[in-house]
């Protein structure tokens, strides 16, 4: 927050929320299937990471506000 001179918390967090609904804006118009059959007509497994997902604890985000 400090590296960016933004003002507030709250700007940041707008400005993530934002991001977050661009990118599923993008994805709900370019869906396209992964997956599907290797050359010998076995599947493909596809493994999606979900590890950089987490919840903000909103007492640890309150001591960063300015």
């Amino acid at each position: 927050m400090h590296e960016a001179d933004v003002g507030t918390w709250h700007i940041i967090v707008d400005w993530c929320n934002f991001m977050r609904e661009e990118c599923q804006v993008w994805l709900t118009n370019n869906n396209e299937q992964i997956g599907g059959r290797d050359a010998d007509g076995e599947p493909i497994v596809v493994e999606i990471d979900e590890s950089n997902t987490f919840i903000v604890n909103i007492t640890v985000a309150e001591n960063y506000a300015l």
